[in-house]
């Protein structure tokens, strides 16, 4: 169980484990998915104690800005790389099954997969908006935004 472990935390993020891979290892790779959902919980502990740790330090939206670009570094961008595909896939023309799988399975990046992605980058105008209408930023503020700066 812990060799299964092992392999899915390498398999699933940056992080090395504490022991180097074993000669096994195809098959701790092959009881591993069993262990993703262990591996998430882990992930999302480690988020929630930046989250705790940035949000005395920084306004919330930096804080909540920090904590994504570190689960996209801890992970690897394995969700974001997921999160493209699927757009790809789903929004592209003729949605035939076979055509939806073939485009999950190139390599490249789609323009809707990068539509998807930019918007859901803490920099995206939908977030700058939330963060001007909350009022969150004084007007002149340096860090403040774009659309918050007259």
């Amino acid at each position: 169980m812990m060799r299964s472990f092992a392999a899915a935390w390498r398999f699933l993020t940056a992080f090395p484990f504490l022991w180097p891979a074993q000669d096994d290892e195809g098959e701790s790779l092959s009881r591993a998915p069993a262990m993703f959902p262990l591996v998430g919980l882990v992930l999302g502990i480690m988020a929630a104690g930046l989250s705790w740790a940035f949000t005395h330090i920084f306004p919330p939206v930096v804080a909540a800005a920090l904590v994504v670009a570190a689960l996209a570094l801890f992970s690897l961008g394995l969700h974001m790389d997921g999160l493209a595909d699927c757009a790809d896939a789903l929004m592209s023309p003729g949605r035939s099954r076979d055509r939806i799988l073939e485009v999950m399975k190139d390599s490249r990046i789609g323009a809707h997969g990068a539509f998807v992605l930019s918007g859901n980058s803490p920099r995206s105008p939908r977030s700058t908006r939330k963060c001007c209408s909350a009022r969150r930023w004084p007007r002149r503020s340096r860090a403040a935004p774009r659309c918050c700066s007259p």
